[in-house]
């Protein structure tokens, strides 16, 4: 279902009787009707989780005309991400948890510490370097988290792998699990006995267990 809100269009993949709304935010590349974010809000629903995509400024300009974009400046990013969350909680009156593919992710985890609406974070798979840069790791917004954050990784992603990530300190609040032989969009090589279609479901049971978690600890 599409819905136009003042921040651009939302689609939603809603349940029967959702637990908790997730706003998803698209990686930098491609936007919120990509096969992951679609085949991700799918599974997330399949989970009672009320899943809603949005784009961000620079992409809704290209969902509109097909020319691709460079990312907005990370303060436009965050103030949309803001006015977001502020919309959609108001609208549907359920507990909120921010996640994002990549870049999404990432902003997602920047966001959280500013938005009280929010309950923790999710991000699938987070880029902990850029790609080809592989000298400065993007930590810092998982260093400064003050709720408690999940990123599910590709043991092979180029933007952060196992080898690479198990060499970053330790984040206290961030619970990170691993998809075997993924790579930045979960896929797998067919020699792993894994499909891409597994671990997006895989990702979004981690995530449905994560958000119950979640919910039982601010009931408690």
């Amino acid at each position: 279902m599409k819905q136009r809100f003042s921040c651009g269009e939302v689609i939603f993949n809603q349940p029967d009787s959702p637990i908790a709304l997730c706003i998803l935010a698209h990686g930098a590349g491609a936007g919120m009707g990509s096969e992951f974010m679609q085949g991700l809000a799918a599974e997330l629903e399949m989970q009672q989780i009320l899943v809603a995509r949005f784009e961000f400024p620079y992409m809704q300009k290209t969902t509109l005309d097909g020319k691709r974009r460079p990312p907005d400046r990370t303060e436009r990013l965050i103030t949309h991400w803001q006015t977001v969350t502020s919309e959609l909680a108001q609208q549907q009156q359920l507990p909120c948890f921010l996640a994002g593919k990549s870049m999404g992710g990432r902003m997602a985890m920047r966001v959280l510490n500013q938005l009280d609406q929010a309950v923790a974070a999710i991000g699938f798979g987070y880029p902990f370097y850029g790609r080809g840069k592989n000298q400065q790791p993007r930590i810092e917004p998982l260093q400064a988290l003050q709720k408690s954050a999940l990123i599910i990784q590709g043991t092979r992603d180029p933007l952060g792998n196992a080898e690479q990530v198990a060499e970053l300190p330790h984040f206290s609040k961030l619970q990170l699990e691993w998809l075997e032989d993924g790579d930045h969009d979960f896929k797998p090589r067919k020699a792993s006995g894994f499909t891409q279609t597994q671990y997006i479901a895989t990702a979004a049971e981690v995530t449905s267990h994560f958000i119950r978690q979640q919910l039982k600890r601010v009931k408690s």
